[in-house]
C-alpha cells in the first residue's frame, strides 16, 4: 500500500500548480497521503467519509 501512496504523491507533486489555490491544495493532498489515513473508499457509499476520487472529461476534437 505505501508504494501506491507513493505514486500518488509523486503524480500530485508533479502538477505545475495554475495559482496559489492549486498549489495550496496540491500541499493538503500530499500531507493527506503522508498523514497515514486511509485515502481510498473501503465501503460504499463514502467510508471513509474522504477517500480520493479521479474525475475526467474526454474531449473530442472533429477535423475540419
Amino acid at each position: 500500500m505505501i508504494e501506491i501512496r507513493n505514486k500518488i504523491k509523486n503524480i500530485v507533486s508533479n502538477i505545475i500548480p495554475f495559482d496559489a489555490l492549486e498549489s495550496n491544495h496540491a500541499s493538503e493532498v500530499i500531507d493527506w497521503i503522508e498523514s497515514g489515513e486511509e485515502i481510498f473508499r473501503v465501503e460504499k457509499p463514502d467510508i471513509p467519509n474522504k477517500h480520493l476520487v479521479s474525475y475526467f472529461c474526454l474531449y473530442y476534437k472533429v477535423a475540419k
